[in-house]
């Protein structure tokens, strides 16, 4: 079986597979990929030269050395099948089929070197793509799986990178839709473009705001590129890092945290009763920072931070919040009887304040019961 994964421009498919090469490379030391790319290549770079042997008069082709060679280990991928020409396809698919072309032998000896093959493809249903067809030969000799988008992966896989911060948290608010090529505004946004975008701002480019704004435009287009330039540099969300130095500069006093800044400018945008002021997208950053910072260590959390920014949010996004921090502790259940036993004021709000919604009264449960 020959895997073929087959899905729009940047959603990762090749990223998968790199992924998950390097994890094999841990179990298989010198375990690599070689990566082909049907569009650049041509029949007698997959064939080989043909050179006459002195010793038999006759005609032998020289392999390529970019093909596996014997006594190796590991996945020759061949991206963008379907931009190959038909000599180049049809080379590939005397490879698909008996593992060789012309006298090159795929290596496949689990004990003297063995390599697997995976393919990849635009989809050819449109316009979208400049791609050829495949006949039904071909098509037949590869097992095809369609690659889909999916936003909480994308968000997780771009969290364990370490993407710029900007980038991820805007990415956590769900203003960002993934759409495929010709569904949206004529800018397609592939979740490629994002990593382009973190690599600009860890390079850099966010110091120079007009630098920035250019950047934004170019990768994300105008509409998306000034929403997302506007969120990192007009009103930007408060993150648990802000709170946490006013509330050093404040001399860490409890009494202080309803003045401080961050906590004043946070207020604002996270009071409901203000259609106007109200920012979902920045509260979701907001906490998100908690939370990202629980992930790494909860002890990190300051517990009295937390219950002011809780006491501002709504109950049931408070209880939320609570619970998940909770979650990151090795016992959930302690973390909460404790921290409820100490702040008995914002237990006793989230009890009394939370919506009967069954999501949101579960969250609210979840964060006050020890």
């Amino acid at each position: 079986m020959i895997p073929c994964f087959s899905g729009p421009s940047g959603v990762g498919k090749s990223q998968s597979i790199h992924q998950w090469v390097n994890e094999m490379a841990v179990k298989i030391p010198g375990f690599r990929m070689i990566d082909l790319r049907g569009a650049t290549i041509d029949a007698s770079d997959t064939r080989g030269l043909p050179w006459k042997d002195d010793k038999t008069g006759q005609t032998v082709f020289l392999p390529p050395d970019f093909l596996p060679q014997k006594g190796t280990f590991g996945v020759l991928f061949i991206d963008e099948v379907n931009r190959s020409s038909t000599p180049v396809m049809n080379c590939f698919m005397e490879l698909f089929t008996e593992g060789r072309i012309g006298n090159y032998e795929l290596p496949n000896d689990p004990k003297n070197g063995m390599w697997i093959i995976v393919t990849a493809i635009n989809p050819g249903d449109g316009e979208a793509y400049d791609v050829n067809s495949m006949d039904a030969a071909l098509q037949n000799r590869l097992t095809i799986f369609n690659v889909k988008f999916d936003h909480r992966s994308f968000v997780s896989y771009a969290t364990k990178k370490g993407w710029s911060e900007s980038v991820t948290n805007y990415l956590q608010t769900g203003e960002w839709v993934y759409k495929e090529p010709g569904q949206g505004d004529g800018h397609y946004i592939a979740p490629r473009s994002w990593e382009f975008m973190s690599d600009a701002e860890l390079a850099g480019a966010k110091d120079d705001s007009e630098l920035h704004h250019e950047i934004c435009i170019a990768l994300l287009g105008k509409n998306i590129g000034t929403t997302y330039w506007n969120y990192c540099h007009k009103t930007k969300p408060i993150m648990y890092d802000d709170f946490d130095k006013d509330y050093t500069k404040a001399g860490r006093k409890k009494d202080r945290l309803e003045t401080l800044p961050s906590i004043k400018e946070f207020t604002k945008y996270a009071d409901t009763r203000s259609i106007k002021q109200y920012r979902a997208d920045l509260i979701s950053s907001t906490v998100q920072s908690f939370l990202t910072l629980a992930t790494k260590d909860p002890t990190k959390i300051d517990h009295d931070i937390l219950e002011a920014v809780c006491m501002v949010l709504p109950a049931d996004q408070a209880a939320a919040l609570i619970q998940g921090i909770a979650m990151k502790s090795s016992d959930p259940a302690r973390w909460i009887a404790d921290y409820k036993s100490k702040y008995k004021t914002l237990f006793e709000r989230l009890r009394t304040s939370v919506s009967k919604n069954g999501v949101q009264q579960g969250a609210a449960q979840g964060a006050t019961s020890p």
